[in-house]
């Protein structure tokens, strides 16, 4: 006579399941974890040749540091009397190297109240011929020591990934940063990580942090916003987000039907003249 072995309880069997399903989870999160800084930055690499022929249809050369190391394209004498002894920083955004943001120096170069000023296309470690790997504290120690190697006040502008670099500029160096643009901003890599991974524990995984809500509480001066209205990469709300968090005086532009690699940079463009001249300007 056969005797059928009893079958396992489902909640055994459940139980199984579930405990596959968090660890499946959880290896998930480790592996996101590990791989973090290769998801968010993007370096592209040039060999420094190619670089200083592309910088001369600018007029750039480059800009080393106090301590001898390259930090990016000057653009006009940084030394020169014949300016108003004001700089202008630009620290850019992902993938593409700085001899490439070029665009970004145009309205300033163009408009008679920052024409005059020299400008410096700041690189991070990674990009273009930079030695080093990008990551946040080095980034963020690399553009202090350019700061610091600028003789004068600074009109600080940053682009997507690089205005949470200048948030910790103008928190640290605040009265030497006259003035702030933030282009494609984010108020924190944590709730920009959690749009795109709204599944996984961010806040618990996140290394690379940029608390620009929290870091320009500490800045006084001028900020200007231009946000991109339909934005996928950085969504308009996050950056408003930033702007309601802020006491400092500022203004904001949100650009119409442009996405985040979509704003036009052209000079004569109405939120160029109006966010110079809100920066430029004495108060």
């Amino acid at each position: 006579m056969k005797i059928n072995s009893p079958s396992k309880p489902p909640q055994s069997r459940w139980g199984k399941i579930l405990f596959g399903g968090l660890l499946g989870y959880l290896l998930v999160c480790l592996y996101i974890y590990s791989i973090q800084k290769e998801l968010l930055y993007h370096p592209e690499r040039f060999n420094r040749e190619d670089q200083i022929k592309a910088a001369q249809q600018f007029h750039g050369k480059e800009f080393f540091d106090l301590k001898g190391e390259f930090c990016g394209w000057m653009i006009g004498d940084e030394q020169s009397p014949l300016h108003s002894q004001k700089t202008i920083l630009i620290l850019h955004g992902n993938e593409a190297p700085a001899v490439i943001r070029d665009y970004l120096s145009k309205p300033f170069r163009s408009n008679p109240l920052t024409e005059s000023w020299p400008v410096l296309l700041f690189e991070y470690p990674g990009f273009g011929h930079r030695e080093g790997a990008p990551e946040e504290s080095i980034i963020v120690e690399k553009a202090l020591q350019a700061v610091d190697s600028i003789q004068g006040p600074i009109l600080l502008v940053g682009e997507s990934l690089g205005t949470g670099v200048a948030s910790y500029i103008a928190a640290k160096r605040p009265l030497k940063i006259e003035g702030l643009l933030l282009i494609t901003p984010f108020n924190n890599m944590t709730t920009t990580a959690s749009v795109h991974y709204p599944l996984l524990p961010i806040s618990l995984i996140l290394t690379e942090r940029y608390p620009s809500d929290k870091l320009l509480q500490n800045y006084p001066g001028k900020v200007a916003f231009m946000i991109a209205e339909k934005d996928q990469i950085i969504p308009a709300w996050i950056g408003e987000k930033l702007y309601d968090s802020l006491q400092n005086p500022k203004q904001k532009w949100i650009i119409p039907n442009a996405d985040h690699n979509s704003i036009s940079h052209h000079p004569q463009e109405i939120w160029w003249q109006e966010a110079i001249e809100f920066l430029a300007k004495p108060s």
